[in-house]
């Protein structure tokens, strides 16, 4: 797959959408029906952490521990946090494990410094936590001391920090829930299910043609994005649950037709089979090809085998599957709705599709 390719893959929220004929769709795409699925309980605060291996070579895992609390959200172009909410983002150094995909939090009591601290080898370990609050200016907050006491608890860990500000303030943050997080060691099939999958609450979803993405002159890759009640389709993100489908088609089989897919392609590989599903890959926290993701509940799963079984009348689509992760964990999901058509601009500019939370 060319250098090209790989970043167009990754296009989604550049693309335009369409008015296919939906009158009463809301900004969020297809308006949510009377009765909505219950679906995924939101929690007051997301988890959304990384482990990053020896990522300082000094035989120590990195863990970066992000909290976050309300609707906020990252713009890359400014480098800057915006919306209501905050960010509580900890670097912690602690043992190295043997499977990335599924580790944890780790427990322990971790020392908080000043935010050029180094540690005995010189390596940057870094503290912060970000206020958000529209109309005003984004409040960066370092510290200069403190500490991180990391527990189990029935729902996963609980998290008590107490320390002390650059400006000399004290300051105290609480969190229990998961304690789930993202293998970034590599770029991988990761996934960190620890059981089976019945996604019951998908009620919208958008579709977008993204051409010959591998340029193989064979295939015509469509992007499917379907989420629950709490999705946004103009950012393609949400807090509960969503799928992501890559599905490949004949090239001159110009759209989507009533199919089974249960061919599979690698995103890596230079051409790509018609009639296949594209598996799912991470590169530099961005996330393509087929997946299952809820930060509500830390789950993240990169899919590479089971089927996709679509049905198109029309306007209406109905999308069911059962799809597994590397470690044959499944994932069942059911949509059944009018998706949002995008389009992608002629000059898009490529952008994160799934991008997890920056590092710093």
């Amino acid at each position: 797959m060319t250098a090209a390719a790989f970043c167009a893959a990754a296009v989604f929220v550049a693309c335009e959408k369409q008015n296919n004929g939906n009158e009463n769709g809301g900004g969020n795409g297809t308006p949510d029906p009377v009765e909505t699925p219950e679906g995924i309980t939101i929690p007051e605060i997301i988890n959304q952490s990384y482990y990053y291996g020896d990522y300082y070579e000094n035989g120590k895992g990195n863990y970066v521990i992000n909290l976050l609390k309300g609707a906020i959200e990252y713009d890359e172009d400014s480098d800057t946090y915006y919306g209501d909410g905050s960010v509580l983002s900890l670097e912690i150094l602690g043992e190295l494990v043997e499977d990335a995909d599924h580790a944890l939090i780790p427990e322990g009591t971790y020392t908080i410094a000043d935010e050029n601290w180094l540690t005995a080898d010189g390596s940057d370990v870094l503290s912060y936590y970000i206020e958000c609050e529209t109309g005003k200016e984004t409040v960066q907050h370092t510290f200069t001391e403190g500490s991180i006491v990391i527990e189990k608890s029935a729902k996963g860990v609980k998290i008590n920090v107490t320390a002390k500000t650059a400006s000399g303030e004290d300051f105290a943050y609480s969190y229990e829930g998961n304690g789930y997080l993202v293998n970034n060691t590599d770029d991988t099939l990761f996934s960190n299910l620890d059981k089976d999958i019945k996604v019951g609450s998908l009620v919208k979803a958008s579709y977008c043609d993204f051409g010959d993405l591998v340029e193989d002159g064979t295939t015509r890759t469509w992007v499917l994005s379907i989420g629950d009640k709490h999705y946004d389709l103009d950012t393609d993100y949400g807090d509960g649950e969503s799928i992501l489908l890559y599905v490949n088609i004949p090239f001159s089989q110009e759209n989507l037709e009533t199919a089974k897919f249960e061919a599979w392609s690698d995103l890596m590989e230079e051409e790509w089979s018609a009639n296949s599903l594209v598996a799912g890959f991470s590169y530099y926290g961005m996330v393509m090809g087929c997946y299952y993701i809820c930060p509500a509940t830390g789950y993240t799963a990169a899919l590479a085998d089971g089927y996709v079984d679509l049905k198109i009348d029309g306007k209406h689509f109905t999308v069911s599957g059962e799809l597994k992760d590397r470690y044959g964990k499944t994932v069942t999901f059911t949509y059944d709705g009018e998706p949002e058509l995008y389009v992608m601009p002629d000059a898009a500019s490529p952008a994160g599709v799934r991008a997890n939370v920056r590092r710093k």
